[in-house]
């Protein structure tokens, strides 16, 4: 489709052709997500989301804006408007929302067209501790201190495909103390110890399947954390382990969870 529009005045006249919204003239007739609903993903998790334009014949077209817009608690999008490249595809980043166990939708929108929507399964919380810690100080020779922490039955009895941890605490040693924090689940095990400062922070590490676990601190990108691929399925449990050793000095390690969540599927 092409629109024509005369100028008119003393400086100039003549005949402007403005492009329509299709590629080759073609108007959209179809709006759709690439990817289909109903799939399960962590809260969170960012995940790129495509949408195509068709003409009435099914072709593409190109350079047709596409509005995208998350539904209460759906988390936010980036961009969130974007033009159809010469497939007709328009593409969004969508962060779901932090808050799991249920479904978490978004629409996308063109002039002209009725808008279509994708909704995505968002996992529940699957477990949730409050205050752990392990302290070990030591004024003679050596000490140590340990706590596990079993998950519930079910959790972790068969391969994860992603998993989500979130966590608040600190770690404060002196040069002779250590201490270790790792949370297991069936085939995977996560070491979250060297997350850890002598300041308060918040922790989330996810791992998605055939990835790294990515961190952020604070909210912030903080590179990525080793997640040991077990040998067979393991009971669920999160582990805190504080040592100090050393006979010159007082040395200590105290390790404080305040809150861990997890999600898994």
């Amino acid at each position: 489709m092409a629109f024509s529009l005369f100028l008119r005045g003393a400086a100039a006249t003549g005949l402007v052709v403005l492009a329509g919204c299709g590629g080759g003239g073609s108007s959209p007739a179809a709006l759709e997500f690439q990817s289909q609903g109903g799939e399960t993903a962590l809260p969170g998790a960012t995940r790129t989301v495509q949408v195509r334009v068709t003409d009435s014949e099914q072709a593409p077209v190109a350079h047709v804006r596409v509005d995208f817009g998350p539904s209460a608690g759906s988390g936010s999008v980036s961009p969130s408007s974007a033009m159809t490249d010469d497939s007709g595809i328009a593409r969004t980043a969508w962060t779901l929302g932090a808050v799991g166990g249920g479904v978490q939708s978004l629409e996308a929108r063109t002039m002209g067209l009725a808008p279509t929507q994708l909704s995505v399964n968002v996992v529940g919380l699957g477990f949730q501790a409050l205050g752990l810690g392990a302290f070990a100080r030591q004024n003679i020779q050596c000490a140590s201190s340990s706590q596990v922490t079993p998950m519930p039955a079910g959790l972790c009895d068969r391969p994860l495909t992603e998993l989500k941890i979130e966590f608040r605490g600190t770690l404060q040693r002196s040069g002779m103390g250590h201490a270790d924090f790792a949370l297991r689940c069936a085939d995977r095990q996560v070491a979250l110890a060297s997350l850890l400062g002598s300041d308060p922070r918040t922790v989330t590490v996810t791992w998605l399947q055939g990835a790294p676990a990515n961190v952020t601190v604070n909210g912030a990108s903080a590179g990525t954390a080793p997640a040991t691929i077990l040998p067979a399925i393991q009971p669920g449990s999160i582990t805190l382990q504080a040592n100090a050793c050393g006979a010159d000095n007082f040395h200590f390690a105290d390790i404080a969870i305040s809150e861990i969540s997890f999600w898994a599927r």
